[in-house]
């Protein structure tokens, strides 16, 4: 088993005989009749039309399938967030880890301000 990502804005207009070429006029499709011709020599994709003109006549579901989305989306926003925040958490403990360092070291404020991008008053409070 595989997976086929279809750009549907670039369909060839032609056939190339493959499956992937008939799901994506199939996906790609503006009208029931279009679907349906399509669908007639192929088993999977008239299982699919017909899958899809039942939960597109069926209310609960299509609210179910766009609740669903909405969660999956919301979801993704979060997690993005909190990879965000956590990427920036790291970064300031790491600066002023590598601050603490330095200082204890004994380098110059100066030069641990350059280099960390703290300020002379963060660095005094390590």
């Amino acid at each position: 088993m595989g997976f086929v990502i279809i750009k549907l804005n670039k369909v060839p207009t032609a056939s190339d005989g493959t499956a992937a070429w008939q799901w994506a006029k199939f996906f790609a499709s503006n009208s029931e009749a279009e679907m349906a011709e399509l669908a007639k020599d192929n088993e999977s994709i008239e299982k699919g039309r017909m899958i899809l003109v039942k939960l597109s006549k069926d209310e609960k579901a299509q609210y179910a399938a766009e609740r669903e989305e909405k969660i999956r989306r919301d979801y993704q926003a979060s997690m993005n967030f909190a990879r965000s925040e956590g990427l920036a958490e790291g970064e300031a403990k790491g600066k002023h880890d590598n601050a603490a360092r330095m200082k204890a070291d004994g380098m110059d404020i100066a030069l641990i301000e350059k280099y960390t991008g703290l300020s002379r008053k963060e660095i005094s409070e390590l």
